[in-house]
Formats: C-alpha cells, sequence, structure tokens
C-alpha cells in the first residue's frame, strides 16, 4: 500500500487494505465504497503549506525533529469546511524502522453502530524520516515493510496542545 517515489508530490485514492500485523487480520478495507453513497455530493482535496524535500537518492524525506508542513484537509461541498494539521511531528526515523518510508493516510469515514463506511480515503507519496546518523545509511537498502501508527480516533475532537 505504498506510493512510488516521483518529481511530484501527490495524495492518491487508497487501494488497500489496513492489516494488524501481528494477528495478519483485517483491520479496515481503505478503498471509498462509492457504490453506497452519491460520490457527486462531495470531493476531497489535500494540501501542503509547502512539500517535503526531495534527493535523487532518498525521494521525498523529512528530519524527525522538524514540524511536517501544515496539511489542510478540505471537503470540497456548498460551505467547504476544512481542517488544517499543524506542527505535526513523527516520534521515530525511518533508520529505527528498517530504513522504511512512510506514508500519510487520510480518511473520512461514517460510523454507525458497526457499520463504517470509507466516504474517502487519500495515500501520500512515500516519505523517508531522517534523522542526524543518516550519513551512516547513505547507501543502505530502503525497506518496504510496513509500519503502522494510527491516530487515536478518541483525540479527534479534543483541542492538542504542544
Amino acid at each position: 500500500m505504498t506510493s512510488e517515489y516521483s518529481l511530484e508530490w501527490k495524495y492518491m485514492p487508497v487501494t488497500g487494505y489496513l492489516i494488524d500485523q501481528k494477528s495478519n487480520k483485517v483491520i479496515w478495507d481503505l478503498k471509498s465504497e462509492d457504490s453506497k453513497w452519491p460520490k457527486h455530493l462531495f470531493t476531497v482535496s489535500i494540501s501542503q503549506q509547502k512539500e517535503f524535500m526531495s534527493d535523487p537518492e532518498l525521494g521525498w524525506n523529512w528530519h524527525k525533529s522538524w514540524n511536517q508542513p501544515d496539511i489542510n484537509y478540505t471537503i470540497n461541498e456548498l460551505f467547504e469546511p476544512s481542517i488544517t494539521f499543524s506542527g505535526l511531528k513523527f516520534g521515530t526515523t525511518s533508520q529505527n524502522n528498517k530504513h522504511s518510508k512512510f506514508n500519510l493516510i487520510f480518511l473520512l469515514f461514517y460510523s454507525r453502530k458497526e457499520e463504517v463506511l470509507i466516504l474517502d480515503s487519500q495515500i501520500s507519496s512515500d516519505v523517508f524520516f531522517d534523522s542526524r546518523n543518516r550519513s551512516n545509511h547513505k547507501n543502505g537498502e530502503i525497506s518496504q515493510e510496513m509500519f503502522i501508527d494510527l491516530f487515536p480516533l478518541l483525540l479527534i475532537d479534543q483541542i492538542l496542545y504542544k
């Protein structure tokens, strides 16, 4: 469920599953379920204050200790609600995760009782999150093993402080 490096930073529709690595069970099918709701009601756009850095060897990359660029998630409809994620940092690095690249995944879903309906799902281009000791691994093999850290749903409605 990763995207390929290209010269353009982008978010693309997700076409995969979120799987618990320990039990190998599917947590969510992340594909949007277009057939269950009228797609023409809204569209989603994701933009960033600036792009991540680009390197011919690593592709898109960012330093762990830097705040990520502000990410604006907008639902384009009559009143265009928007959410801005700012001041986000990763708590780990690609080096600490077998040189794996990371992806940002945005899900818009509707939940009622036991039913979860994915309205839209987008995945970012691959990003290598650096640390100070990158030079020790300059030409190291970059793993494609998946690492998942979910944003706790209980925090969605809360104001977070640094």
